[in-house]
């Protein structure tokens, strides 16, 4: 027997982000907000003919965006440092030297974005390739007599800074627990919710790494767009949507 166009689907919140995602292609902010208006947070529901709605309103969207008049974002070629960013560099680039580590550090994520769009950040997230951050920060602390840190969160010239690894993520089928493992800033950048957040800034050479290939041009387009299909990024945490 057929379901009537107006019964209502009860839906679980997960599972209703899951169908609305199903729908998304990379398209400009102004043309993806439209999808909002049919969906019912109150209610978590949704009729099946919203889903009709939802499907037309994706291809009107994406209509929309072909037709639109191409956004251009003053991107910096550079990244300009502060003079406390310059000492917080330094003070870590020293820690190398003093100990011979052949580890790179980059700034990762939302500082390197706000940074080539010439906003201030003070929101410095640094990404070890060989070793986790609570190893160096115990470096950085107290170079001459190391003292374990259970934490890899540290003050510097009145900034805090927060030390991570680069990570792969493994999912099994019946976990959305990630397995966390060393990977590389390819990897790393790839595993991240947006392009324009998969930034990273080389503090040992100066240079902006933008291994998606696409994160600066996103951001110089003013486009929200997942680093892999949206499907296999939001899947792998639905919270991203967010």
């Amino acid at each position: 027997m057929r379901r009537p166009l107006n019964t209502v689907i009860e839906l679980k919140a997960p599972l209703l982000l899951l169908l609305f995602l199903h729908s998304l292609s990379p398209v400009t902010v102004n043309a993806s907000v439209e999808f909002r208006n049919v969906l019912n947070p109150p209610r978590r529901s949704l009729t099946l003919a919203g889903t009709r709605k939802l499907r037309l309103l994706h291809w009107r969207a994406m209509a929309t965006a072909s037709e639109l008049e191409p956004v251009v974002v003053p991107v910096k070629e550079q990244i300009e440092l502060t003079e406390t960013e310059k000492k917080i560099f330094y003070r870590l680039l020293g820690t190398l030297r003093y100990f011979d580590l052949q580890t790179q550090l980059r700034v990762a994520g939302g500082w390197v974005r706000d940074k080539l769009l010439g906003k201030e950040c003070y929101d410095i997230d640094i990404a070890l390739d060989n070793m986790l951050g609570s190893e160096f920060v115990d470096k950085v602390s107290n170079p001459e007599q190391s003292k374990h840190l259970e934490t890899a969160r540290m003050r510097l010239f009145d900034l805090w800074i927060d030390f991570v690894n680069l990570r792969c993520e493994d999912y099994s089928e019946n976990s959305r627990i990630p397995k966390l493992k060393f990977g590389t800033a390819e990897e790393d950048a790839y595993r991240r919710d947006l392009t324009i957040n998969s930034l990273f800034y080389n503090i040992n050479n100066s240079m902006v790494e933008d291994f998606t290939k696409r994160g600066i041009a996103d951001l110089k387009s003013g486009k929200i767009v997942t680093p892999l299909p949206p499907k296999a990024t939001f899947l792998d945490d639905s919270l991203r949507v967010l």
